[in-house]
């Protein structure tokens, strides 16, 4: 891991990265184009993606609040140890050897001292269609998928990795017909059994399913 500071931004990336993609990724944290994700069920945080030479396209993650808290405070976080772009920054790799398939990722960036602002770089995953857009247009097509988005919660659960917010929303699938699972902002660690987390898995699935009228089919995980 290499860890740098530049222009009063803190970076830590898998590679080392040289100070003008450190100012290409500046000026689009600054940026005022970045968009919200295109489905309701996909998350609160806005994303820029842009080409960058020697890393091609990559999709930036500005860490936004939700809420009430949102109408006074929009994008800063107290200073902890590690900000949510390290944290899930590093359990995107604990779910990558895990052998899940998650966006790879590039780097994190915060910037503030009581307060932060707080981003993360990953690679885009090209050419992919949400699933909650194929749920509700090819239903048929979106059951056929549910044993390899299965295999993959399940390869989390071995490694006893709870990600809390895990919904149709949060599965895309690519032009190969691979499924990949985004967003492990607030990913923990489970302590209980694998039976358990199995569980809560199935249990946040089926909220999201019936609360956004998903078809039935979909409702349940054949998780181990």
């Amino acid at each position: 891991m290499f860890y740098t500071k530049h222009k009063s931004y803190n970076f830590g990336a898998k590679l080392n990265l040289d100070q003008t993609t450190l100012d290409n990724f500046i000026s689009l944290f600054n940026s005022k184009s970045h968009e919200k994700p295109a489905t309701i069920l996909t998350g609160r945080d806005s994303v820029t993606k842009i080409n960058i030479n020697g890393l091609g396209s990559v999709i930036i993650k500005h860490y936004t609040r939700g809420g009430l808290i949102s109408f006074f405070n929009k994008n800063r976080y107290l200073v902890s140890k590690k900000s949510r772009s390290e944290l899930e920054f590093n359990f995107l790799i604990k779910a990558m050897r895990a052998g899940a398939n998650v966006p790879q990722p590039i780097a994190f960036a915060k910037k503030g001292t009581l307060f932060y602002k707080a981003w993360l770089i990953t690679k885009e995953i090209e050419n992919s269609k949400n699933f909650v857009e194929i749920a509700q247009n090819e239903k048929n097509k979106a059951i056929s998928f549910l044993p390899a988005i299965c295999e993959n919660i399940n390869k989390l659960i071995v490694s006893s990795i709870h990600h809390t917010d895990l919904h149709p929303g949060n599965i895309i699938i690519n032009k190969s017909n691979k499924p990949f699972i985004l967003d492990f902002d607030k990913a923990c660690y489970f302590s209980g059994n694998k039976k358990k987390l199995a569980e809560k898995y199935n249990q946040r699935w089926q909220r999201a399913i019936r609360k956004y009228k998903l078809p039935d089919e979909l409702s349940y995980l054949e998780l181990k």
